[in-house]
């Protein structure tokens, strides 16, 4: 699909960057009941940045949604609940291996 190839693409930037190979292993990452397939040490966020996935949390005041701005963990907006492995900063979090994800941070 179109959106697997986005995801690709900012993988393989990445990788061409950093000078690594491209890895060929895929992932089944499931968000929200969602399932999409997900190249091997790709990040969680680039992974929903390609999907249009910008709705992880809710602001508690406004009730507006929230999604991660910065990229590098700094402004935690990009948290999300990791079945197993708990609350983490889609960011921060390289896939490898199959995931399930509920956005929120709090596991709602």
């Amino acid at each position: 699909s179109l959106r697997f190839w986005s995801h690709r693409l900012l993988v393989s930037v990445n990788f061409l960057i950093l000078g690594n190979e491209m890895p060929e292993e895929l992932f089944k990452v499931s968000v929200n009941g969602k399932t999409f397939d997900a190249i091997s040490g790709s990040s969680l966020f680039s992974l929903l940045i390609s999907n249009d996935i910008f709705d992880l949390k809710k602001n508690m005041v406004t009730n507006q949604n929230r999604f991660g701005i910065c990229g590098m963990g700094t402004c935690f907006e990009c948290e999300v609940f990791i079945k197993d492995l708990g609350i983490r900063r889609a960011c921060l979090v390289n896939i490898e291996s199959d995931l399930e994800i509920t956005s929120g941070g709090i596991g709602e």
